[in-house]
């Protein structure tokens, strides 16, 4: 089972690009989008140890949070911007 993370990094010398770059390789990564400045929505099957494993190997300790994202989560966000994870279950 997937589930969706807020992704959040503070890395200077690393940019969201090559962040997503690495994400679009991973076959365990379904979606990602981004919206929110330093942070990126990543819906995958890892779970957040993993997913933080994952980009230290790919870019070394860096500064950075994964939380799941529950039931519970509100705020404004583009129109349809949650259409883009249609297998996220709401």
């Amino acid at each position: 089972m997937a589930n969706l993370y807020l992704f959040s990094f503070l890395n200077q010398n690393v940019t969201r690009e090559q962040m997503t770059a690495v994400f679009d390789k991973d076959s365990r990564i379904e979606n990602w989008r981004y919206c929110l400045p330093n942070s990126i929505f990543v819906f995958t099957t890892m779970s957040a140890r993993e997913l933080s494993d994952e980009i230290e190997k790919n870019f070394g300790a860096c500064r950075h949070l994964v939380t799941r994202i529950d039931w519970d989560y509100w705020g404004r966000l583009p129109t349809g911007y949650w259409e883009d994870f249609p297998n996220l279950n709401r």
